[in-house]
């Protein structure tokens, strides 16, 4: 039996309206916990994302067995409680990329 899975993805991009998001669900969310759950080791990038305009990644909110975690994903760095990661070759942005509704994957520079 396949774990029931829904990851909430916001795509971080505009300032002053809001982002765009939507669910994440089956084989593509499994799959995303899976390279999360792999990620680099620890980054030499700071624990927060940067503070700038236009296109900042992603922000994902996953609950588990009752506990919400927020993750974000951008510029080849994975951030989540107070930490960063090395996201190598930016492969799970690349994959939050691909998995993006159509409508909202044209708004990505």
């Amino acid at each position: 039996m396949t774990p029931t899975v829904e990851i909430h993805v916001e795509l971080d991009l505009f300032s002053g309206r809001p982002n765009p998001t939507w669910a994440l669900q089956g084989p593509p969310a499994i799959e995303l916990l899976r390279r999360l759950d792999a990620v680099g080791g620890p980054s030499p990038a700071p624990a927060e994302a940067p503070d700038r305009l236009g296109y900042r990644g992603f922000v994902l909110s996953i609950e588990d067995k009752g506990v919400k975690r927020t993750w974000r994903v951008g510029d080849g760095v994975v951030r989540t409680s107070g930490k960063a990661y090395a996201d190598p070759g930016g492969r799970i942005e690349q994959g939050l990329i691909a998995a993006t509704p159509a409508e909202f994957r044209k708004l990505i520079p």
